[in-house]
């Protein structure tokens, strides 16, 4: 999917997001923040991974970093996604 900006109060943030259905099994999919593209990051402090059950048996998957856009500043966002047994 592609990024998109996310704005809360004055400041905007990197996110993406999708729909799938829901309660699909053998998938974890996890955000991930870098600032050099050699390092990610996962951990709840740097990314903001949500899903939320819309319903009609779709969810929406979204994920943000929790850092604000700076201008001048290199800041990466991807979806990984895993399979499980």
């Amino acid at each position: 999917p592609p990024a998109s900006t996310v704005t809360i109060g004055a400041d905007s943030f990197l996110a993406v997001g999708w729909t799938r259905p829901a309660g699909i099994q053998g998938i974890t999919t996890v955000g991930q923040v870098s600032v050099s593209a050699t390092a990610w990051s996962s951990d709840p402090s740097e990314v903001i991974t949500t899903i939320t059950n819309l319903g009609n048996g779709q969810e929406s998957v979204s994920a943000r970093d929790a850092r604000p856009i700076t201008p001048g500043s290199l800041r990466l966002l991807r979806i990984k996604v895993i399979q499980t047994p």
